[in-house]
């Protein structure tokens, strides 16, 4: 019996990852899209709260969503939930 293979995708906006994905798909890969279930975790109310409280309002869009691409230099984003960021902006 061949034991499945797990394998991750990383790379850079545009380096394919998505297009890699879809070929593995087409022959019979499971796909779980880390991204996906980013998006669905910050539609849940305890997690945006939690992102919210952390980073400060500034992180929601126009329509209470957390907006993944934050304006860093917004007043309303708090220079210690930027601190708290794994992006290593200060």
């Amino acid at each position: 019996m061949n034991p499945k293979r797990i394998i991750g995708l990383i790379g850079g906006i545009g380096s394919g990852k998505s297009r890699v994905a879809e070929v593995f798909a087409r022959h019979g890969a499971r796909i779980i899209s880390g991204d996906q279930l980013g998006h669905e975790a910050l539609r849940q109310p305890d997690v945006r709260e939690r992102v919210v409280r952390h980073f400060g309002p500034g992180v929601l869009d126009d329509h209470g969503e957390v907006n993944r691409r934050p304006r860093w230099g917004h007043r309303d984003v708090t220079r210690q939930g930027r601190r708290g960021c794994t992006s290593g902006r200060q």
